[in-house]
């Protein structure tokens, strides 16, 4: 494909026509430095500065301003540097030895489809850690991708620090999550930073990447492996249950957390949100009836 030729794949542009700060179908070159059409910069590399700086890979540059399909986009001492230093290392066994062997097949069975990607990423660092023989590369041949394939997985999956690398900023969280589910008779909300650790916990547990103390404290937690609804029932009835004994042992309902639970029943009930199995709990409570009937009272004569 000519000059002339990709010229006429823009009716409306003809070679040597002004396109953004060069020529179309024309490469400019500058004090040994191609000229770029979309900045007006100067480039030893005009390819690698489209695709990094405009997002633009070289068959879209080449085809958006005019240029034949094989224009080199770098200027002609690079390109002869480049050309040589390919063919000091040209050997078959030389480039064998720089992409990397294949990996076995109990290698391949460890970074099999079922493996959580992160998991896959973390277990593959490893590997390069230990093992000089692999590449990158060698373990996208491994699998049939393309050379890169396993270098743009590490690269969108970093190294994860586990929360629980700082043992006192983890149990920060996990306290948080203990006191909101014991406040509120729920988990956090995933807009709060409990909630944001909580759901980061069980992102962990997922990938495998949790270390076994972790796990095993969080095993014992009933809002950790319950579903959300028997958890927050289970805390519920706990609460009644720490009530019905204040009461039967002071005549009086309770202060501090426990009473603030009561209001919280008792605002429910007024607002019509409070379940019916509950409140039917709730009306075979001693107190209920009193703490309720004084609640609607002081409402009533606020209006």
């Amino acid at each position: 494909m000519s000059v002339d030729d990709a010229a006429q794949s823009d009716p409306a542009m003809t070679v040597g026509d002004p396109d953004g700060f060069g020529r179309y179908g024309m490469l400019d070159e500058i004090d040994g430095r191609y000229l770029c059409h979309v900045c007006g910069r100067t480039w030893r590399h005009l390819g690698a500065h489209a695709a990094g700086a405009h997002g633009t890979p070289a068959v879209e540059y080449r085809r958006a301003h005019g240029l034949a399909e094989g224009t080199l986009l770098l200027v002609a001492p690079l390109s002869e540097k480049m050309s040589a230093r390919w063919h000091e290392f040209r050997s078959p066994e030389d480039l064998a030895a720089r992409r990397g062997r294949r990996l076995t097949q109990a290698e391949m069975s460890q970074l099999g489809d079922d493996v959580p990607v992160q998991q896959w990423c973390d277990r593959v660092r490893a590997l390069l850690d230990r093992d000089d023989s692999v590449s990158a590369v060698s373990i996208s041949e491994s699998f049939g991708r393309s050379s890169t394939w396993a270098a743009a997985r590490l690269r969108r999956y970093p190294p994860v620090e586990p929360v629980g690398a700082s043992a006192e900023r983890w149990y920060e969280g996990f306290a948080a999550v203990n006191a909101y589910v014991a406040t509120h008779d729920r988990l956090p909300p995933t807009s709060s930073a409990a909630g944001r650790w909580l759901a980061e916990q069980r992102r962990l547990a997922s990938a495998g990447t949790l270390i076994e103390h972790q796990v095993a404290v969080l095993a014992e937690q009933a809002w950790w492996s319950a579903p959300a609804a028997r958890t927050r029932y289970r805390h519920w009835t706990e609460r009644l249950a720490a009530v019905n004994a204040f009461y039967a042992e002071n005549g009086a309902l309770p202060a501090g957390e426990d009473g603030g639970w009561v209001r919280i029943q008792v605002s429910a009930h007024r607002a019509g949100k409070l379940k019916a199995e509950r409140l039917a709990i709730l009306q075979s409570q001693p107190w209920w009836s009193e703490r309720a009937s004084r609640s609607l009272h002081a409402r009533s004569t606020t209006h």
